[in-house]
């Protein structure tokens, strides 16, 4: 992997198996009210540029994690601001 992220912390595996190659993202975002948490903007970006380096690599994509962006209700994921 070529990106760089201070937003989260992922771990990328590549599996070969019978079927084809896959590759397995997990992603860790600590929630933004710890000293380690970042902007959910910057966090935003951040995946963006990992996703779409994983999304050049060969094989199936996997991608699953904790990503910490609760919205206002149990279904919703909060919106970065713009200013």
């Amino acid at each position: 992997m070529q990106s760089t992220h201070d937003s989260f912390e992922a771990l990328v595996v590549k599996l070969t198996t019978r079927r084809g190659r896959l590759n397995l993202a997990a992603l860790y975002r600590p929630p933004s009210s710890s000293v380690y948490g970042a902007a959910v903007g910057q966090f935003c970006e951040e995946l963006a540029e990992l996703v779409d380096e994983l999304m050049l690599m060969p094989g199936e994509l996997l991608l699953c994690g904790d990503v910490n962006c609760p919205g206002r209700s149990s279904d919703s994921v909060r919106r970065p601001t713009t200013r």
